[in-house]
């Protein structure tokens, strides 16, 4: 995965610190996301308990209005 999608700004010691502990993920984190997304809508009514979501305002995998 590219830097740039997991920061928006970071001083260059912060990403490669973060960088070299990434988990690679073996399944495929991005392409599993759509099934997932899916799976979440179609469960979103079982949710009875508030919810927080934070959104970054500068974030490159999600950026506004998603």
């Amino acid at each position: 995965m590219a830097p740039r999608a997991l920061f928006h700004d970071v001083d260059r010691r912060v990403l490669k610190a973060a960088l070299l502990r990434l988990n690679i993920d073996p399944c495929g984190d991005i392409l599993s996301a759509p099934a997932a997304v899916k799976t979440n809508l179609a469960n979103l009514h079982r949710i009875k308990v508030p919810v927080l979501v934070v959104a970054g305002g500068s974030d490159a995998l999600f950026p506004r209005p998603a």
